[in-house]
């Protein structure tokens, strides 16, 4: 009988993992890099493994990840172009297609930086961009690309990866749910470039500007609240959250700028000022490329005014360019929409963003912004004010200037009647209710239509004096104009003062070769808009005569015009010196001469000294004693010019 022995037979299941490269979701196909920079590359793979990234526009570098598996390097980039393939070697290789290189953009904020080109349509009433249509069926663009990054949960600390978005190149099927506002940015900025522009939007709906900052920043100005649990309705508004969940993980990524649209969510809360310029400044640290760009869109105006809440912030906004560097505001005071806080001039919006960067940051010539409140002066019933931005001048287009108001000591403000002065350089503010301005504010309301522009169309924001005196600079004189002419035998020197601050007294200064200046006549500061005359004798042997004026202040201190010249017709050589014989010398007048004539041998001593009046014609002087030799004559007309001649007496 035969015995079977059982044998047991055991089956181990393994579960074998293989590690391998992992890159966060912007680095993937249709992607833009920055152009000309070091750009950086950065992912997961096991512990110390070697990883080699390479371009095929001919850039390569290499890394070892760490003992976690992270990695991070940086590839060197050409000035612009595409397509381009990125190849990321490690645990096993991944290569990304479709690369272009070019200019690179951030864009974040709340709803009107996220509203899509096809708008808001199941809102009621629907809200929607204007000529969205035609704009979307005319997209087609391979050289702009949009990152949307979509809704990234919570978290209470900063993430690193990313669970929604993708590069998207332009067209009439992705341009839909393009953020319109950066989508506009982005067209005209590559438009007028000629070059592929990637931007990135990350943005949310109501979101507070506590939101988008780390805890660090934010606790240095107030305190940080947390919940230990967020939900996703309250994200937008909690401390933090959104900079850990939709910031975070895109910092580092090489970009030319950011823009950046939001506010509505903190109309009424405060210190939005101090918050917005440490946002600004921790991000720029963050990046750890410099001060970047950062441009963003005036809140527009809407709703009703039972309140200035809505005015304050956007004075918050203006004083955050005024004192940030590298910073620039888009006006918005003449596209809001009363009933809407979405407005549909997304593309103006869009289009003024990018005039700051072309104009600041890529070289065009322009004005990027509306006119914007600079320095006033007071006279009598009257203000003053000037602005810079101002182009080729102040308008209203056509509309007529209105929601301007003035008040005194009290700031109690009156409706103001406001004028165009200075060759539409700068306005005149006057209420006969107020004897004795002090204080002028303009579109200080949550809801109104601009009515204050430059020459390019661009409008003014809304101001208050009293909140900017820290911000503007005090200029001594703004020159209108200053002129030279001659009017028988007399220079009349005058000029126009636009404005003048803190000025004490104007030095007319003289010279005859445009170094040497010296005074020749003072007139006391009458204030702006004030014509000064003053006259000087020609002098008949400078054939150019310079001119400039000192601006005296009453601190003591002093600043100069620019120098004008006048081209002396009256420079002839008036004096000519016959002969001199023993104790005669004879010369011609070939004008009336007025003034005396000293008589000095070479060794400095005088001879004689000859008063002389109107003498024209020929001229004898007769001398107290025989003087041989070179005589040296000096003649000092009655304005106290001088000149010389020598004359050798047999």
């Amino acid at each position: 009988m035969k015995k079977f022995v059982p044998i047991l037979v055991f089956v181990c299941a393994c579960k074998i993992t293989y590690a391998q490269v992992k890159l966060p979701l912007f680095f993937s196909d249709s992607m833009v890099l920055q152009r000309n920079s070091s750009a950086s590359i950065w992912g997961t793979d096991i512990a110390n493994r070697k990883i080699i990234v390479t371009g095929s526009w001919g850039a390569k570098d290499s890394t070892t990840s760490n003992s976690q598996g992270n990695w991070k390097l940086n590839i060197n980039t050409p000035n612009a172009g595409g397509p381009f393939t990125l190849s990321i070697n490690g645990s096993n290789t991944v290569l990304i297609k479709d690369v272009y290189v070019g200019e690179v953009w951030l864009c974040s904020g709340q709803s009107n930086m996220e509203m899509p080109m096809k708008g808001y349509t199941n809102s009621t009433p629907p809200q929607v961009i204007d000529s969205a249509n035609f704009f979307i069926a005319n997209s087609s663009n391979p050289n702009l690309r949009v990152y949307m990054s979509g809704w990234n949960g919570t978290s209470r600390i900063p993430v690193t990866n990313l669970t929604i978005g993708k590069w998207e190149t332009a067209s009439p099927f992705t341009t839909p749910d393009f953020s319109a506002m950066s989508y506009f940015f982005a067209r005209k900025l590559q438009s007028t470039l000629g070059i592929p522009v990637g931007i990135i939007v990350t943005a949310r709906g109501g979101s507070n500007i506590e939101s988008w900052m780390d805890s660090t920043s934010l606790a240095s100005i107030k305190p940080v609240v947390i919940p230990s649990t967020v939900n996703w309705q309250d994200a937008h508004i909690t401390h933090t959250i959104l900079y850990n969940t939709m910031l975070h993980p895109f910092i580092g990524y090489n970009l030319k700028g950011i823009i950046w649209a939001q506010g509505e969510s903190n109309i009424g809360t405060g210190n939005y000022q101090e918050l917005f310029t440490k946002l600004i400044t921790s991000w720029r640290d963050q990046w750890g490329i410099g001060e970047f760009p950062f441009y963003f869109a005036q809140i527009a105006p809407t709703g009703n005014n039972t309140d200035f809440n809505a005015a304050r912030l956007r004075e918050a906004q203006l004083h955050t360019m005024l004192s940030t560097p590298n910073t620039g505001m888009a006006g918005t005071l003449d596209i809001g929409e009363q009933n809407l806080t979405h407005y549909p001039k997304k593309k103006v919006a869009g289009d003024r963003l990018a005039n700051w960067a072309l104009i600041k940051n890529y070289g065009f010539s322009g004005i990027p912004s509306g006119p914007v409140f600079k320095s006033l002066t007071i006279k009598n019933d009257t203000i003053n004010l000037r602005f810079d931005y101002t182009g080729n001048g102040l308008t209203s287009l056509g509309l007529g200037l209105s929601d301007f108001e003035i008040a005194g000591a009290n700031k109690v403000f009156y409706p103001a009647t406001v004028t165009p002065a200075n060759f539409n350089y700068s306005l005149n503010v006057r209420s006969s209710s107020v004897a004795s301005p002090l204080y002028v504010r303009y579109g200080f309301k949550n809801w109104l239509q601009g009515s204050l522009f430059n020459t390019n169309g661009l409008p003014a924001p809304s101001f208050r004096t009293e909140q900017m005196q820290a911000l503007y600079t005090l200029l001594p004189t703004v020159f209108a104009n200053i002129n030279v002419i001659q009017k028988n035998e007399i220079n009349i020197i005058s000029w126009k003062s636009l404005e003048e601050i803190n000025v004490n007294n104007y030095e007319v200064e003289q010279s005859v070769d445009g170094l040497i200046f010296f005074s020749i006549a003072t007139k006391k500061a009458n204030g702006s808009n004030s014509i000064y005359t003053i006259e000087h004798p020609s002098s008949k042997q400078n054939k150019i005569i310079y001119y400039r004026i000192k601006v005296v202040n009453k601190d003591g201190s002093f600043d100069y015009s620019k120098t004008v010249q006048l081209k002396n017709n009256l420079a002839v050589n008036n004096i000519k010196l016959l002969q001199g014989l023993q104790q005669e010398i004879s010369m011609y007048f070939n004008s009336p001469f007025t003034g005396t004539i000293t008589v000095n041998d070479l060794k400095g001593s005088v001879i004689s000294i000859n008063p002389i009046e109107n003498r024209q014609g020929f001229f004898s002087l007769y001398l107290p004693k025989i003087i041989k030799g070179i005589n040296i004559l000096t003649f000092t007309d009655a304005y106290k010019n001088r000149h010389t001649h020598s004359v050798l007496v047999l």
